[in-house]
C-alpha cells in the first residue's frame, strides 16, 4: 500500500510541476511574438524569471520561386540565454505545423544573481519541413544561417 501511495504522489507531483505555456491565438498574421523589436520582458535579480513566445506557424511560403506547404517548423534551441535559463515548449516536442499557434515559455531554473546582470541577445535556430515542392517534393532545410532575432533580455538589480 505504501508503494502504491508513494507511487501516486510522484506521478501528481510530476504533472503539477509541468509547466506549460498556452498559445495565443488572437494573433492574425504569422510571426513570432515578442519580436526584436518589442523585446522580451526584463528579468531582475533574485526574482524568477518567465516569460511566453507566441508563434503563428505560416501554411505556406515560397521556396526557390514555387509556392509550397510548410509542413512544420522545429524550434531546435534557442541561443544566447543565461545561466540556469532554458525554454520548454507547447506542444512539447517543439515542433510547430503550418498554420498552427503554438507558444515556449522561458524560464529560470535558479533566481538571477548579481552575476547574471547583463544584456542577452537570443536567437532561434529552427528545422523547416516544407512540403508540394514542384519536382523534388518535400525538404527539410536547416535555418541556423536565417536565424532569427527573438530579441534582447535584460537582466538588471531590482
Amino acid at each position: 500500500m505504501k508503494q502504491l501511495l508513494l507511487t501516486f504522489l510522484a506521478i501528481c507531483i510530476a504533472l503539477f510541476s509541468y509547466s506549460q505555456c498556452t498559445p495565443d491565438t488572437s494573433i492574425t498574421s504569422p510571426g513570432i511574438f515578442p519580436d526584436e523589436i518589442t523585446n522580451l520582458d526584463e528579468g531582475f535579480v533574485g526574482q524568477a524569471y518567465s516569460t511566453q513566445i507566441d508563434v503563428l506557424t505560416p501554411l505556406d511560403t515560397s521556396y526557390q520561386g514555387f509556392p509550397v506547404t510548410i509542413g512544420n517548423i522545429d524550434l531546435t534551441s534557442i541561443l544566447g540565454l543565461p545561466n540556469n535559463f532554458t525554454y520548454e515548449c507547447n506542444p512539447p516536442n517543439c515542433s510547430f505545423p503550418g498554420g498552427t499557434y503554438a507558444c515556449a515559455e522561458i524560464f529560470s531554473t535558479v533566481n538571477p544573481s548579481q552575476n547574471d546582470i547583463g544584456y542577452y541577445p537570443l536567437i532561434m535556430t529552427t528545422s523547416s519541413y516544407v512540403i508540394n515542392i514542384p519536382l523534388i517534393g518535400s525538404i527539410t532545410q536547416l535555418d541556423t544561417r536565417i536565424s532569427f532575432n527573438l530579441g534582447d533580455m535584460f537582466l538588471k538589480q531590482t
